[in-house]
């Protein structure tokens, strides 16, 4: 028996991995999420899907609409602020702004340590920065500074790089700082947040001009 598991696997990105496979006959899909009963015959050469919901409920999401340019770095450090000054009312959290770029030329405005400088010379926390670039020594070491929980109310600046394998228990918000590339990596990167089961707020920020960019 061959198992395969995801997150966030695209129903057409199942049916070409069963291809690979040598899968030609139609498979059965088990929604999980329906109250229908679905009969199940085994039968090895009929694959199984089995799917649910990836939106976990404790997960609130928002869209805002956002400046362009070196406006956007003044909009997220004052929208970091609230969202740090609730973490030290209720307890220890740790905020993630994810961004598209790493180092850019185009957007120096929304690289990664352009967004950390100036959250960190504005709020006065802890304010990490990951991103592919970086060396592997360097991302396990904001990996394990963060799962210790010794950092209080800390940030993580990232790109998608933090968006899959990450698993921090108390994250309590995430925002999108510029627009993913699809909705997968929304939800990957959205499903940081809360996965202790408590609250978490997910923003997206917003602009016409985030899609001309991405185009």
């Amino acid at each position: 028996v061959i198992l395969g598991l995801s997150a966030t696997l695209t129903m057409g990105s199942a049916l070409g991995i069963l291809e690979m496979l040598g899968h030609r006959r139609k498979p059965v899909i088990v929604n999980l999420d329906s109250v229908e009963d679905v009969d199940v015959r085994v039968d090895p050469e009929v694959p199984v899907i089995v799917k649910g919901n990836p939106i976990r409920s404790n997960l609130y999401f928002e869209v805002a609409i956002a400046p362009w340019g070196y406006d956007r770095l003044r909009y997220v450090v004052e929208m970091a602020r609230s969202r740090v000054e609730s973490c030290k009312q209720s307890n220890k959290g740790i905020g993630v702004v994810f961004t598209g770029y790493a180092e850019s030329r185009v957007v120096e405005w929304a690289n990664a340590a352009s967004i950390a400088r100036a959250l960190r010379e504005s709020l006065g926390v802890e304010t990490l920065v990951y991103h592919g670039e970086l060396g592997d020594r360097a991302r396990r070491s904001v990996e394990n500074r963060v799962l210790k929980g010794s950092l209080g109310e800390a940030v993580v600046v990232a790109t998608k790089a933090f968006g899959m394998g990450v698993d921090i228990p108390n994250i309590r918000w995430v925002v999108f700082y510029t627009l993913p590339d699809s909705l997968e990596e929304l939800y990957q990167e959205s499903g940081r947040a809360g996965r202790d089961g408590g609250q978490a707020y997910i923003t997206i920020l917003y602009n016409p001009e985030d899609v001309k960019l991405k185009r």
